[in-house]
């Protein structure tokens, strides 16, 4: 690695020499580093993903590739490169995402995420609501209150299973 001067001479059989001039010669065999910030390795992902990477080189990056399962799924220009992946036509489970980058010596480097698809809504299995009183429902439209009819509060207990884990959101409609 590193700057050098070179010259070259050819010589014939009657012994004639001819030199040629000196050219200055960049010597890069140092890699370009990659780096793959949005989405984070080991994470689950589903619908549209952005999906966004970085390059760099101690001369100049050249191009970004981004790779999805080893198919090109992007190829950019320059230090930063970017696509949209849409998850929904690959099947759930882990898929590799890779970014390669070259430089402009033709050093190259490449990194790879592993993200976890998961388009595949959580199914409930069971529900039912249980009131402190012992009592509990199953209907889809009950109208609760954690206040008894006089006007103590005996709270309320909502108990759902599904068949994975899963962040519970709970819309009240008060009206």
């Amino acid at each position: 690695t590193g700057n050098y001067v070179v010259n070259a001479s050819t010589s014939d059989m009657a012994g004639n020499t001819n030199w040629t001039g000196f050219l200055n010669i960049n010597v890069d065999m140092i890699a370009p580093t990659i780096s793959i910030s949005a989405p984070t390795n080991n994470t689950f992902v589903a619908g549209i993903v952005a999906i966004n990477t970085t390059g760099s080189d101690n001369n100049a990056v050249d191009t970004i590739q981004i790779l999805i399962d080893g198919v090109v799924n992007q190829t950019c220009a320059g230090a930063t490169c970017s696509t949209n992946w849409n998850t929904s036509v690959f099947a759930d489970g882990n898929h590799n995402i890779s970014a390669i980058v070259n430089d402009t010596a033709g050093n190259s480097e490449s990194m790879i995420s592993v993200l976890t698809v998961d388009n595949t809504l959580p199914v409930i299995t069971s529900y039912n609501i249980i009131f402190n009183n012992g009592t509990s429902v199953t209907d889809a439209n009950v109208y609760i209150s954690p206040v008894n009819a006089n006007g103590i509060n005996d709270g309320v207990k909502i108990n759902v299973t599904t068949d994975e884990i899963v962040n519970f959101t709970m819309n009240v409609d008060i009206g």
